[in-house]
C-alpha cells in the first residue's frame, strides 16, 4: 500500500471516528467508568479533624452544593465505616502540588462499575489562606470526581474545572446532564 492511499483511508476514516466520538461525548465524556450502585443514596463520613470550618465545609459541600443542585445523587451523612462510602479527611502534605484528591475515583470499582469507595483527602498545606468559599469549592469538586465526574476544561465556570481558580462552586447544567446520563446508561 502506497502513502497516498493510506491517506486517502485516513481522510475517511478520521472524520468517521471523530464524528462517532463527538456524538458520543455528552454521554461518555469527563466521566470515569465507576458509578454508586446506590446512588439516591450515597454514604459519606466527615473525618475531618482539628478544623472545625473544613468540618461545616465538607457537609455544606455534600448536603447543600450538591444535594440542592441537581437531582442524579444525593449523599448522606454516615458514621458508619462499613460497606461502601466515601470518607473526608484532612492532611497536611507540603510536599505535593494538589488541593485535593479523591483517591479510588479514577479506578476503585468492582466488575459492575459499582465504587468500593473513595478516599477524599483535602490538603490543608495548601488550602490554609483559601477563602470559605474557594475552600467550599475544593469541598465540592472532589464529591464531583466521587460520583465519576473528571475534569471539565475550557471554562472556570464549571465546577470540575481543573484549578482552584474556579467562578463556582456548584454543578454546571452541563455537568448536570453528564452526570444523569452517567447514572441512567
Amino acid at each position: 500500500m502506497n502513502v497516498r492511499s493510506v491517506a486517502k483511508k485516513a481522510a475517511l476514516v478520521i472524520p468517521a471516528v471523530l464524528s462517532f466520538t463527538i456524538g458520543m461525548g455528552l454521554a461518555h465524556a469527563n466521566v470515569w467508568e465507576g458509578r454508586w450502585k446506590n446512588p439516591d443514596s450515597i454514604p459519606y463520613v466527615n473525618n475531618v479533624s482539628g478544623n472545625s470550618v473544613l468540618k461545616g465545609l465538607v457537609n455544606n459541600g455534600a448536603l447543600d452544593n450538591w444535594n440542592n443542585n441537581q437531582s442524579t445523587v444525593t449523599f448522606e451523612k454516615s458514621s458508619s465505616t462499613t460497606g461502601r462510602y466515601i470518607e473526608v479527611e484532612n492532611v497536611n502534605l507540603s510536599s505535593v502540588t494538589w488541593s485535593g484528591i479523591a483517591i479510588g475515583a479514577t479506578n476503585n470499582w468492582d466488575s459492575n462499575g459499582y465504587y468500593r469507595g473513595i478516599d477524599i483527602q483535602i490538603n490543608e498545606a495548601l488550602t490554609e489562606n483559601y477563602s470559605k468559599s474557594k475552600l467550599l469549592g475544593v469541598v465540592a469538586h472532589e464529591f464531583g470526581h466521587a460520583v465519576g465526574l473528571q475534569h471539565q476544561s475550557g471554562s472556570k465556570d464549571y465546577l470540575m474545572y481543573p484549578y482552584d481558580d474556579r467562578n463556582t462552586n456548584i454543578i454546571s447544567s452541563k455537568e448536570k446532564n453528564i452526570l444523569k446520563v452517567h447514572y441512567t446508561d
